[in-house]
């Protein structure tokens, strides 16, 4: 009859036996007094064999001897009746007679697989970047792998001994997210698979630190749950980097939808606050908002503070808001400390328009040389879209400027009528088309009135304008009729922007009213392409012009139309109509 075995006394690093154990008691480590089973099918041998065996003459080779000093022996022997390559160790049975030793055996296989499940154990209890915790039911910790350079990365994250709540070392919101997943796999028993976790240590609330969590369910051997094991991967500068670049695209589409260079500012200040700083403020140099060209280098000028959001207190304050003061830019260097504020310039076409400051709570980390770099991508993208708005607020002043040149002083003496001259750009400045109106003295003593617009906008518009002004007073010495005067004009258009070219001038699709008045006859001619008929002041009131205007300028159409009005006082509209 198989004899009861006893278990093995702990003996730290000693083989543990599988489940199905090979084993037997020895008397004074030499005969057998109790066996297992599979110790029978191991060693090839029956229960009426081993009732009379000594364990020597069934492995070789066997210890002559035992020291005394060591409470566990280990070696490898071979099984005399089967060939076997085992590997063999004894204790002293717990709580027994000191002459009853436990033989252990495994075989080759077996103890290989068991020191590969050890060596994996070992790599995860000693990596520097992964924590590994074993968590009971109630999700207390019992076990943890804390090596010295994970607690350097983590912090205070988790306690060394074990028997310890997450709450005793996480902040509690982080502990109550990280037991609420980890409760889910025990209940549900689904492995957790690196899910992104905020886990800031109690006692250093600062430290900001993210994980990626994995937990897999335990279970008893009768297939209860008994806990949780989870890993807890130090993400931290990998998800800084992805929030860093969030912040980037977040900026590049909410920076840069207004062309003025103070709204620029005021949405670079919006996006960082509170994303990225607790308080960010915005200096731009006063040429900047003249359209002016700023001066080369970093000397002292006049800035202006034009756009400042959060906590005022924290950022320097040389500057009341909206005032002018000089002060000096101070450009970073590439070693940048951790500190609690930074001022980065604004720099564009090699031409500094001002400086960024931006500042957290002491509640916060300190910038770094990752948040920098953040800062330093987002400020070059908003220093080229306000000097974008710089320079459209300079062509913007040419243009207006070019648009009231259209209209010098009306002569000194017509005799056929007062003239006042008037042009108002619309308040949309981004309106397309550039409007121009002349007055020409003519023949006979009559006058030619003329008022038209070209499409597109900016320079080139404006440009265009000018162009059909001079045109249109040439071909007025020739004393033709209005009607045709465009068509002279219309040919001219034609032959220097043909419809087949691939670059087509303002010209083309421009307006242009040309009416004749002789105050002779009281008969005012007038033909349009493309543009409105004029108001006409009678003195019965104001008077319809039944006037059809013709095709615009270059653009293929009916001939012009001729319209007369007879014996009327005639006010043409002032402006472009």
């Amino acid at each position: 009859m198989e004899a009861p075995v006893p278990q093995p006394a702990e003996a730290g690093d000693q083989m543990e036996a599988p489940l199905a154990c090979a084993a037997m008691v020895l008397l004074n480590r030499d005969t057998v007094l109790g066996w297992t089973e599979t110790a029978l099918a191991l060693l090839g041998t029956s229960h009426q064999r081993m009732a009379a065996a000594r364990a020597v003459d069934m492995l070789e080779p066997w210890p002559q001897s035992h020291d005394g000093h060591s409470s566990v022996t280990e070696w490898k022997a071979v099984v005399r009746r089967t060939g076997t390559t085992v590997r063999c160790c004894t204790t002293p049975v717990d709580g027994a007679d000191p002459s009853l030793t436990l033989l252990q055996l495994l075989t080759e296989s077996d103890a290989e697989r068991i020191d590969q499940d050890a060596t994996l154990l070992r790599a995860l209890f000693s990596q520097a970047r992964v924590g590994l915790a074993i968590h009971d039911r109630q999700l207390k910790v019992t076990r943890v792998s804390l090596t010295p350079e994970f607690q350097a990365r983590q912090g205070s994250m988790l306690e060394p001994a074990g028997g310890h709540e997450l709450s005793q070392t996480l902040l509690a919101d982080d502990a109550a997210e990280i037991n609420s997943r980890l409760r889910d796999v025990l209940d549900t028993g689904e492995a957790l698979m690196d899910a992104p976790q905020r886990a800031r240590p109690r006692d250093q609330p600062d430290m900001e630190r993210f994980v990626s969590l994995s937990a897999i369910p335990l279970k008893d051997p009768k297939g209860y749950p008994s806990g949780v094991v989870a890993t807890f991967t130090d993400i931290t500068e990998e998800h800084r980097a992805r929030e860093g670049r969030l912040l980037i695209g977040d900026a590049a589409q909410r920076i840069g939808s207004s062309l003025a260079p103070i709204a620029c500012a005021q949405e670079l200040v919006d996006v960082v606050v509170p994303a990225f700083a607790d308080a960010a403020a915005v200096d731009l140099d006063g040429c900047v908002l003249s359209g002016e060209q700023p001066t080369s280098g970093l000397a002292e000028r006049p800035i202006r503070r034009v756009a400042n959001r959060g906590a005022a207190d924290l950022l320097p304050q040389p500057l009341v808001p909206g005032e002018t003061q000089g002060i000096a830019l101070q450009p970073l260097g590439s070693e940048v400390p951790r500190r609690a504020t930074i001022v980065i310039a604004l720099r564009a076409r090699g031409q500094t328009l001002g400086q960024v400051v931006m500042a957290r709570l002491p509640k916060r980390p300190a910038f770094d040389s990752l948040d920098t770099e953040i800062a330093e991508e987002i400020i070059s993208r908003t220093a080229l879209i306000i000097d974008n708005a710089r320079q459209y607020i300079r062509e913007r002043r040419t243009v207006e400027m070019l648009q009231r040149s259209p209209l010098p002083p009306p002569p000194d003496e017509i005799s056929a009528a007062q003239v006042a001259l008037c042009n108002r750009p619309a308040a949309d400045s981004g309106r397309d088309g550039s409007a121009w109106a002349d007055v020409i003295p003519l023949s006979s003593a009559r006058v030619a009135f003329v008022a038209g617009t070209t499409v597109g906008h900016g320079i080139e518009a404006a440009a265009a304008a000018g162009r059909l002004r001079t045109t249109v007073q040439t071909l007025s010495d020739l004393d033709l009729t209005p009607e045709e005067l465009l068509t002279h004009v219309d040919e001219l258009v034609r032959r220097l922007y043909p419809t087949s070219a691939h670059i087509t001038g303002r010209e083309v699709g421009a307006t242009c009213l040309y009416a004749v008045y002789d105050p002779v006859t009281g008969c005012c001619t007038m033909a349009s392409a493309g543009h409105p008929a004029p108001a006409i002041l009678t003195s019965r009131g104001p008077t319809t012009v039944a006037l059809t205007p013709g095709p615009a300028l270059g653009i293929e159409g009916d001939p012009y139309e001729l319209v007369e009005f007879a014996r009327q006082r005639v006010s043409p509209a002032r402006g472009s109509g």
